[in-house]
């Protein structure tokens, strides 16, 4: 499967890189069409952090799979495995035969068995008042009480790992959208500037980064206050 939006960044980025190639996925004089996607993935993750903490108001706009939900059941202890979640924001549960969800409350893992096996008397699971609580152990999520429920998850795929997995022609490709490359191959030319030893032109991407960003930013709470007082 192509990955048109990776390929085009690569392609995108050796120029940038005054190292031309003549698609994505070529080899240039000075860096391979591999190094360029490592860079590439450590700009995507390097950006994805600044987004989260400084412009989360960003975060939908330039990570158009930063949310995503999925339903099933646990199996009938309350496990759910085989997941490939890099963060859980929220988890609704209920009975295979009820008709409404109820909003599970995260618990720590170390608090896990005893809650479980009622030691815990802070936490009460219970089917009746639909108390549901859930934890995350070993990438494998646990739900109290521990009996086959249907589920309702909100979270984050790790997708630089995914790409990273299938590289150029794998199954998964870039999330960002086309308008925004720009930001990425900015902090990508500023990662392999850094290795390259060329501190000028770091200085040189990362405040071409922090400028687009910042615009973007005041675009964005332009608009929501637009909306807000229309």
């Amino acid at each position: 499967m192509a990955t048109p939006i990776l390929e085009k960044i690569s392609k995108d980025l050796a120029y940038k890189l005054q190292d031309p190639a003549t698609a994505g996925t070529a080899n240039g004089v000075r860096l391979s069409a591999d190094e360029r996607l490592g860079y590439i993935l450590r700009g995507y993750r390097r950006l994805l952090r600044i987004v989260t903490m400084l412009y989360p108001s960003l975060i939908q706009k330039l990570f158009q799979s930063y949310y995503t939900t999925t339903t099933g059941s646990s199996n009938v202890d309350g496990q759910i495995t085989n997941l490939d979640f890099s963060e859980v924001f929220n988890i609704y549960c209920k009975l295979p035969d009820d008709e409404d969800y109820a909003k599970a409350i995260y618990i720590s893992p170390d608090l896990y068995l005893d809650v479980k096996s009622g030691q815990n008397k802070f936490y009460n699971p219970d089917l009746d008042r639909q108390q549901y609580y859930w934890t995350l152990r070993e990438n494998d999520i646990y739900l109290l009480p521990a009996v086959e429920l249907a589920y309702e998850i909100s979270y984050r795929t790790d997708i630089a790992s995914l790409v990273e997995a299938g590289g150029y022609g794998g199954s998964v490709d870039l999330d960002i959208p086309t308008e925004h490359l720009d930001l990425l191959i900015s902090i990508a030319c500023s990662e392999a500037y850094m290795d390259i030893g060329e501190p000028n032109m770091v200085q040189l991407y990362k405040a071409d980064l922090t400028e687009q960003l910042s615009l973007l930013n005041g675009l964005t709470q332009k608009k929501e206050l637009k909306d807000e007082t229309a």
